[in-house]
């Protein structure tokens, strides 16, 4: 199936039965935050207003960060275990923060794949994540800008950008040394600020072989408004399309900028939830 397919739940038929049927059921994927920390400091990020009062590690208890690293490890990789034996198909690895710069991520993703569970991580690129290619479905990397200058503007981080350009080129590159079926993505948020840099954008992986480019658009965080909503966003998408055939869109989200919404409740919430690296747990 298409991931990008907007009806991807009908490929679950059977738990969306249950879950019209009021049974109990185990949430189809389950998104992990392992950290709140990050490498970049994207001024549009939900948490990046917290994570300098607010540090968070997932079970991340003791007195020092290698104590708190280590116990972290070791009890995400009991809860890996109880979510396989609850019956979770699937595990998402993000943030957050990055889930990068948690120092067992690899280790982790392994422990999820040797309970057959498919593996997805969403990372910016800064730190290199070749370890964790063997055990993923998919990663997508997260870059966000067509330009350097631009770049440091997203992502609050200078000197960032050739170094995950060339981590996203050597992860492609180490995919197809080794045959991996890991399907490698770049992701570009369609905010106010890199709207005319789209096809600036598309050209970045002329000569590096991702799978799909992919553009998302950025809705309102902390008060401000980063998206743009009117048909030059669309325009520029279109022409990106004609550039590349790798390029992906989710015109269902387009069509809804600006709207308050079309039902009361979100049902997909129902389907799959959200690990948070304070513990909670969110649908």
């Amino acid at each position: 199936m298409n991931p990008f397919a907007e009806h991807k739940i009908l490929g679950h038929l059977p738990i969306l039965g249950q879950y019209l049927d009021g049974q109990v059921y185990a949430p189809i994927q389950v998104e992990i935050d392992l950290c709140n920390a990050c490498t970049s400091a994207c001024p549009w990020c939900a948490g990046y207003k917290e994570r300098e009062d607010n540090p968070f590690i997932l079970f991340g208890q003791g007195s020092t960060k290698n104590e708190q690293w280590y116990n972290s490890h070791m009890r995400t990789m009991k809860l890996v275990k109880q979510l396989a034996d609850y019956g979770v198909q699937a595990l998402t690895w993000t943030g957050g923060g990055d889930p990068s710069v948690h120092p067992y991520l690899s280790e982790l993703i392994e422990s999820s794949a040797d309970e057959l569970m498919d593996n997805g991580l969403i990372t910016n690129g800064v730190i290199p994540v070749l370890e964790c290619l063997p055990n993923c479905e998919w990663v997508r990397f997260s870059v966000d800008a067509g330009t350097e200058a631009t770049y440091e503007k997203q992502h609050g981080r200078k000197n960032h950008f050739h170094r995950v350009l060339d981590n996203i080129s050597n992860a492609v590159a180490y995919k197809r040394h080794n045959r991996l079926p890991v399907t490698i993505g770049v992701a570009c948020v369609t905010s106010q600020e890199v709207l005319g840099e789209l096809e600036q954008f598309v050209q970045l992986w002329h000569d590096i072989p991702v799978d799909y480019i992919q553009f998302r658009p950025l809705l309102d965080t902390h008060g401000q408004a980063f998206f743009n909503d009117n048909n030059e966003t669309l325009e520029w998408l279109q022409r990106a399309k004609e550039i590349d055939s790798r390029v992906v869109t989710s015109e269902t989200k387009y069509g809804k900028l600006g709207c308050s919404g079309l039902t009361k409740r979100c049902h997909g919430s129902s389907l799959e939830t959200a690990i948070a690296a304070d513990g909670c747990v969110y649908e």
